[in-house]
């Protein structure tokens, strides 16, 4: 996705008026989600040619809400349990439907990856598009943070301008650190604040439903909080938190909602009896443990064997770390109506005029 260029924005009034035109400005629009409809109806007369009964699910930023102007559509099809085809075979199927629809163009296919995908242009509409057959733990991991985003009216703006940060900084894409990371992070912060509920609240005296071992159901509750921040103050304090966060020894958490020390997970018998289904899925179904070596350690909410974080190199950390050090600066340092101008600005800090040093956290926490 091209990044959507920030020097277009007036940045005028106060930070929830620059919120909103920041927002207006780069998620999609009206005409983009018309066109995102006929992208799907165009693949769904394909795929039901393919395999007949199958189901198509978006997942990622189009379920969640979190999807930016030219982001790809992320699409999982749910096939009938009688289909004897793998995921491999279904994707190569799929190349050659398409191959023959005049509506798709630039087809490709990842077989060797852990969840084969076709990859495609739909040619009308020149929106990308990738459809696996396999990974349904993607898509509950998707309905699991639409629920979260959906519980709180800040959680979502929140999130736009956190992602929309990273991505004029350079921190997410291929080889850096994921959006799914990156929201989860954001997730986690809002559990350390208590507007969000761990992962592990939500799956008490629930029914176990299990996806690839992993126990991925969670009930809808009303999610009722006490804390009264702004998006304004859960923005500056979002960088806070992790400017001063020890990434190197600690796992981060979202089931617990805690930060857990990484050398609790080096023995897996020694691991706390909170983690029995991580226990059992790698002592009695062999499933690979959770990656520790890595310069970030996110755990996955469902998928406890999983690091989101895991393709974060070290300099990328580094990087990532000081420029959450550079934001919480900014939000002590400057006005409420310079902060996201400066923050925003993918070619450091702009000249605010006058800025001023904020003596409590109390004159923040007015706005």
């Amino acid at each position: 996705m091209e990044l959507i260029n920030p020097s277009c924005l007036s940045f005028a009034g106060d930070f929830n008026t620059q919120m909103k035109e920041v927002i207006n400005y780069i998620k999609i629009s009206d005409e983009e989600c018309k066109n995102r409809k006929k992208v799907m109806y165009d693949l769904n007369s394909v795929l039901a040619s393919i395999c007949e009964g199958s189901q198509m699910e978006e997942f990622g930023s189009s379920l969640t809400g979190l999807a930016l102007k030219n982001s790809d559509i992320d699409c999982f099809v749910n096939i009938p349990r009688d289909v004897s085809e793998d995921a491999v075979q279904l994707v190569l199927r799929t190349q050659k439907a398409l191959l023959k629809n005049e509506k798709f163009v630039n087809i490709n296919v990842f077989t060797k990856t852990k969840i084969p995908k076709v990859n495609f242009k739909h040619r009308k509409t020149k929106i990308c598009c990738d459809v696996t057959f396999s990974g349904r733990g993607a898509l509950k991991n998707s309905l699991l943070l639409q629920y979260l985003i959906s519980s709180d009216e800040r959680i979502r703006p929140l999130m736009f301008i956190v992602k929309y940060w990273a991505k004029i900084k350079k921190i997410t894409g291929r080889r850096l650190m994921s959006n799914y990371c990156l929201i989860l992070l954001v997730v986690f912060f809002l559990q350390k604040e208590r507007i969000l509920p761990t992962i592990e609240c939500l799956q008490l005296n629930v029914e176990m439903v299990e996806t690839d071992y992993w126990n991925t159901e969670f009930a809808r509750v009303v999610n009722l909080n006490d804390n009264q921040k702004s998006v304004y103050n859960l923005l500056g304090d979002f960088f806070r938190f992790y400017s001063t966060l020890d990434f190197e020894n600690n796992i981060i958490s979202l089931y617990t909602g805690d930060l857990i020390r990484r050398k609790c997970f080096t023995n897996v018998q020694d691991i706390s009896s909170v983690y029995e289904i991580y226990w059992v899925n790698v002592m009695e179904h062999n499933l690979p443990g959770l990656v520790l070596d890595s310069s970030f350690c996110i755990q996955d909410p469902f998928n406890h064997a999983r690091n989101a974080g895991v393709t974060v190199k070290r300099q990328t950390a580094e990087l990532i770390v000081q420029l959450m050090k550079n934001a919480a600066s900014i939000y002590e340092h400057e006005s409420d109506d310079y902060f996201l101008p400066n923050l925003l600005n993918p070619y450091g800090n702009k000249s605010s005029g006058e800025a001023r040093q904020r003596q409590h956290t109390g004159d923040k926490n007015n706005l």
